[in-house]
């Protein structure tokens, strides 16, 4: 079955098989997401994974732990990303807030409300809403 994919801004649409919305996110290249909590930090989570991106190695966004171990964490805004730590480590890395990338992506908090609904009710257990250590 073919994936349905809404274009940015417009209407939720979901995949057929799995019900999970689906957004197509545009790449940001040299730009991270500052998340300033762990909750923030899922939420971005289920946005990329609606997006279909991953992790640079591959793993679904809200398969991986909780990166965020102090206040603040940058994760990367682009398919394989990764989490880019403390920007004065990462100085060619512009870093915008999660409002900030929301609005970017012209993604309206009616979507995310449903987006989070949809995590809520279907991966209930993921490893996203939980703090683990990187292995």
């Amino acid at each position: 079955m073919e994936t349905i994919r809404y274009r940015i801004g417009s209407k939720l649409e979901y995949d057929e098989k799995s019900g999970m919305p689906r957004i197509q996110l545009e790449e940001i290249w040299n730009m991270a997401v500052r998340v300033l909590s762990p909750k923030e930090h899922d939420k971005l989570m289920q946005i990329y994974e609606c997006g279909n991106w991953k992790w640079m190695n591959g793993t679904l966004p809200t398969d991986y732990p909780n990166i965020v171990t102090g206040s603040v964490t940058n994760v990367s805004a682009k398919n394989y990303f990764q989490e880019t730590g403390n920007p004065k480590y990462f100085p060619s890395i512009n870093v915008i807030s999660l409002k900030d990338f929301y609005k970017s992506q012209r993604i309206t908090s009616s979507q995310l409300k449903e987006i989070n609904n949809w995590f809520k009710e279907n991966k209930p257990d993921r490893k996203s809403r939980k703090r683990g250590l990187l292995k």
